[in-house]
């Protein structure tokens, strides 16, 4: 009886700090073994009734040992993180995301993870809901057409009501970003040995 190989997903959020003229732009991707539906369930449970999980929101109300909690369990659930980041410019966040992006996908394919999702920046309001995530498909292509992924590899965008899971990549980028710029590295600290830097 042969035994099947395990796969993997990626669920992926971004952390954005801006100094003066400068920004430090961070994308997590948290990577989790198959089926999603099975580890959504046990974070859903984590949630405690919360819908979803947005560490600024907690930062803001002070509750430091919840960001704590979601991190010891990204930690104990997750395969591992891979935060990409760059320093740039204030003015071009949007190259500094599809950086960011590129390595990132590029590094979750080394791992052999080969679906992605990230949280969608849909605009309720907008006429095309797809618009603001198309610059993230336009590199996914790119990537494709250089031959620097495979076609294998799939890039999707959802909010965090369709997967609240996105809420443990959400205290990831979050947790880098802070340590990167120097912050606060103690949250960092309890994901570093789970967690690589690219």
């Amino acid at each position: 009886m042969t035994r099947t190989k395990d796969q993997y997903f990626a669920v992926l959020d971004e952390s954005i700090s801006q100094n003066g003229n400068v920004s430090t732009y961070v994308i997590a991707a948290s990577i989790f073994k198959e089926p999603r539906i099975d580890v959504e369930r046990v974070f859903i449970t984590f949630l405690e009734g919360a819908r979803i999980f947005k560490t600024n929101r907690l930062w803001a109300r002070k509750r430091y040992n919840r960001i704590r909690t979601a991190l010891k369990w990204n930690s104990l659930n997750s395969s591992l993180n891979i935060c990409s980041w760059h320093v740039g410019e204030n003015f071009n966040q949007e190259g500094l995301r599809q950086f960011c992006l590129a390595k990132v996908l590029i590094a979750l394919q080394e791992k052999e993870v080969w679906r992605c999702i990230m949280d969608s920046r849909a605009n309720p309001d907008a006429q095309d809901w797809s618009e603001p995530n198309r610059k993230d498909l336009y590199t996914l292509g790119m990537l494709r057409r250089q031959r620097l992924i495979s076609e294998r590899l799939e890039l999707s965008h959802l909010t965090d009501h369709e997967c609240a899971l996105i809420g443990t990549a959400d205290v990831v980028s979050w947790s880098t970003r802070k340590y990167l710029i120097g912050e606060d590295p103690t949250f960092w600290n309890l994901i570093s040995s789970h967690s690589i830097l690219i």
